[in-house]
């Protein structure tokens, strides 16, 4: 203490200089005055009204034309971008997690999916299941002999949809997601190619009523829903009459499921 005072006080007779105080400059500490714009608003604000100013007036101005927009600014700034993490997660949910290459995985875990697929899809596919054309194991040549389907019924030929999607992704590796969600990582703006099959069970990988596009910038859109219902009435549901009708390896009228 008494070493400081010697040294504040050669520097007062040398220079006729205060020492300045540290506090508040830590590197993590912020203030609306390190603002340049700030700054120079409040140097204006000053040299207009010098001869009738003085800290009350100039602390009520601050408060009332200035500092209330800046603290607003920077307050959603902080929620948006520099809230710490740990908070952020406690109250909305999130978690700041890093996307890894890999496999995506999409809803089909949701619990409204999930409640779909067990109370609804797989109790009807099961109802189904006794009229559907199987073939024996290790002879795939020889279908499974079954009971004859009741009058109104027909042999049913299981088919899937199978899609797929080719692209490098340069994304942000980093993002704000909800637990337990997974992230759809956005694509580049190069092109992507994006295939919408169909596999059948007795004839495998049905060519023509698959549909194929380029999707990305200054291509074709990207594949949704409406292109999808396109591709089974125009597309799918002629092709799979003609193999159902024409090429059915179990007879002719069985549909495809």
């Amino acid at each position: 203490g008494s070493r400081l005072t010697r040294c504040w006080t050669a520097v007062w007779v040398k220079k006729r200089d205060l020492p300045e105080s540290d506090r508040g400059r830590h590197a993590k500490t912020w203030s609306l005055l390190n603002d340049p714009e700030i700054k120079e608003e409040l140097t204006a604000y000053l040299r207009s009204n010098k001869w009738s100013m003085n800290p009350e007036k100039f602390v009520e101005y601050s408060k009332a034309k200035l500092v209330t927009d800046e603290m607003k600014q920077s307050i959603q700034n902080a929620v948006n971008k520099e809230m710490p993490r740990g908070l952020k997660k406690y109250l909305e949910g999130f978690e700041y997690t890093e996307v890894k290459k890999g496999l995506f995985y999409d809803g089909h875990e949701c619990s409204d999916n999930v409640d779909y697929r067990q109370n609804q899809f797989l109790p009807t596919f099961d109802a189904l299941w006794p009229y559907l054309v199987e073939y024996q194991l290790g002879k795939l040549y020889k279908l499974v002999e079954k009971p004859p389907p009741p009058p109104g019924q027909f042999w049913l030929v299981l088919t899937a949809h199978d899609e797929m999607t080719a692209q490098a992704n340069n994304g942000q590796k980093a993002v704000w997601i909800m637990k337990g969600e997974k992230p759809i990582r956005k694509k580049g703006v190069s092109r992507g190619v994006h295939r919408s099959d169909i596999i059948c069970s007795t004839f495998g990988h049905v060519v023509e009523a698959g549909q194929g596009i380029e999707y990305g910038k200054n291509y074709d859109s990207y594949w949704d829903g409406a292109q999808f219902i396109k591709q089974v009435w125009v597309i799918n549901f002629p092709t799979l009459k003609y193999y159902a009708y024409s090429k059915s390896a179990g007879g002719p009228n069985h549909p495809c499921l």
